[in-house]
């Protein structure tokens, strides 16, 4: 009998068996977990998306103040 999909997370079984069937779902970069995303060039978890964005503006903050 062949293995056809494996469930490692059963957090995610949804999204491995989506993935199995076609759909379009990617593994964040940060936490790499599994989501489907609402655009074609979404990178990060809805939660790792906050963190991330919050990140960039302390930088361009800091970066604005020192000018």
């Amino acid at each position: 009998m062949e293995v056809v999909l494996t469930v490692s997370n059963f957090r995610n079984f949804v999204y491995e068996y989506l993935r199995w069937k076609g759909e379009n779902i990617r593994n964040c970069v940060k936490c790499n977990i599994l989501f489907a995303p609402t655009n074609n060039r979404q990178k990060y978890c809805n939660v790792c998306n906050v963190e991330v964005n919050r990140e960039k503006t302390k930088e361009n903050m800091k970066i604005n103040r020192n000018v």
